[in-house]
């Protein structure tokens, strides 16, 4: 990772980072492969991983990724990433490659899709010199992992739509195009001005956690974390939420007297309207506080910082922290919170507007804990 962080520090990416890297030219692949897995070509096996890839998400994920498997996006995607691995094959090259895909996702998500982007080179190149099916596996297992936290596929559709750049935009590649280039960075700056000239728009709910929840096929923790939200009395859609938007569930016995925090938009006052599921306990709190994002007196210090790791909503604009006490023996239902995608509309002025895309890491620890049980 550091060697990522370093080059990119230096490197300087044309508009389109992939570009370069594309132009080596495409291959036709020719029927499926045959014969041992280490005999496969480079492409072949890219192609296999990719197929398998699905097998490994589930709900609307694992339906867009398998959208996204056409033949000539699987072509385009073996010809491209085995360029790639040759290249990596070069003493001293590797560095050059991991930066130019690097730097797309830094183009289109940040830090957060930095961080992802390793695994899902790391993937590629694991595919590349599998030399079983079961290191096919593996790395389509892994490549799963980056495609969910980047959002499902809109990276790879960035990759296949730089490399069509010359031959028009069509299909999957105009579709990749829907999303304005460039309007993370906007979306932060009107975000960090207290939203101004950002709203949601229209439409579908804007705001969609990274999600691996089934509700027809619920993991241990899943169902353990449904009985606990029922017991707390919180209605089904409140309920389906958290389990979207958070993973690692675990309980937490909470004895009175026990500190929570809320953290919301000036004035707050949380114990009017309705009751949130989305807390913190004292040692996501603290972890803010290690991280520099809020003073251990509760001040916010970096609002953009707590909304990344928090992954929290346009309308929560993270200016104050409200502390509240545990006034009764409780059980808090824990979790690991998922990154989340965000749209927004983004008035552009004369009567312009354009929509924006804010990918958030996540990766903090929400509690969501019976309101009965609080005193604010």
């Amino acid at each position: 990772m550091a060697k990522f962080v370093d080059f990119f520090q230096y490197a300087r990416f044309e508009r389109h980072p992939t570009l370069t890297m594309s132009r080596y030219g495409r291959r036709t692949l020719t029927g499926e492969a045959d014969g041992p897995v280490i005999t496969w070509t480079a492409e072949h096996k890219i192609v296999a991983m990719l197929k398998a890839v699905p097998e490994h998400l589930v709900g609307a994920a694992k339906e867009q990724f398998k959208a996204f498997l056409t033949p000539e996006n699987l072509a385009i995607m073996a010809a491209t990433m085995a360029v790639l691995g040759g290249i990596q094959a070069i003493p001293g090259a590797d560095a050059v490659v991991d930066a130019l895909m690097v730097g797309l996702a830094w183009y289109q998500f940040g830090w957060a899709g930095l961080v992802a982007c390793k695994d899902l080179i790391d993937a590629f190149m694991m595919a590349i010199r599998a030399k079983s099916h079961a290191e096919i596996e593996a790395a389509a297992k892994l490549a799963a992992t980056a495609v969910l936290a980047l959002g499902v596929t809109v990276l790879l559709y960035k990759i296949i739509a730089r490399t069509r750049e010359g031959e028009g935009n069509t299909g999957d590649a105009a579709e990749a195009d829907t999303v304005p280039r460039g309007s993370r960075q906007d979306v932060l700056k009107r975000y960090e001005a207290n939203n101004r000239g950002l709203t949601y728009p229209r439409g579908d709910d804007p705001f969609k956690p990274v999600s691996q929840y089934d509700p027809e096929n619920m993991t241990a923790d899943q169902q353990m974390a449904r009985e606990n939200l029922e017991a707390q009395g919180w209605d089904g859609d409140k309920i389906d939420q958290v389990l979207k938007s958070g993973s690692n569930f675990d309980a937490d016995e909470m004895p009175p007297g026990d500190p929570v925090w809320k953290i919301g938009n000036a004035g707050l006052d949380p114990a009017s309207g309705q009751p949130s599921p989305y807390l913190l306990n004292e040692s996501s709190y603290n972890s803010l506080v290690d991280q520099g994002y809020v003073s251990q007196d509760g001040t916010v210090l970096d609002r953009i910082g707590v909304k990344q790791t928090l992954a929290l909503p346009c309308y929560n604009m993270a200016q104050t922290i409200v502390r509240g006490t545990i006034n009764q023996d409780t059980t808090a239902l824990i979790s690991k919170i998922n990154p989340a995608n965000e749209l927004f509309t983004l008035d552009q002025g004369a009567g312009n507007e354009m929509t924006g895309q804010l990918f958030m890491s996540g990766g903090g620890t929400q509690a969501t804990i019976d309101p009965n049980a609080i005193t604010w």
